[in-house]
């Protein structure tokens, strides 16, 4: 489990991440070829569609080289300190930008989480409540 204390821009550049191109636009991130980032409303989801521009209120995803599939958020420093601490499944809320008291930029391997049956709620911040499993 990954997480990390850099900027978005900080994670791209270090992970050598290129722009989604317009021709993968829509694409699920799962058949994209590896190291790009784009944005998608369906964080955690079997089919992640990825748009280059981010929509409002849309998650920042990543394809790794090593064809892992990162989602960045924000979440509360409480809930960051678990996942860093790797205290098993932890109920949070992660929000694709910072929101109120969830103000932490963590990236998480899409493997480990496991989002709620209705996981966007579309309210204030477009929160994705989920379990991180962080071992």
């Amino acid at each position: 489990m990954a997480v990390e204390t850099l900027t978005a821009e900080a994670l791209r550049a270090s992970r050598s991440l290129r722009e989604l191109s317009k021709e993968e636009e829509g694409t699920d991130v799962f058949l994209l070829t590896d190291a790009v980032y784009g944005f998608t409303y369906c964080p955690g989801q079997k089919e992640m569609p990825i748009y280059a521009k981010q929509p409002y209120q849309s998650f920042e995803v990543h394809r790794l080289k090593d064809g892992s599939t990162q989602i960045l958020g924000y979440v509360q420093p409480d809930i960051k300190s678990k996942i860093t601490a790797k205290g098993g499944a932890i109920e949070a809320i992660l929000y694709p930008g910072p929101f109120a008291t969830s103000t932490e930029l963590v990236s998480l391997d899409v493997q480990d989480l496991q989002p709620a049956k209705k996981a966007i709620s579309r309210e204030d911040g477009n929160p994705l409540k989920t379990l991180i499993y962080s071992e």
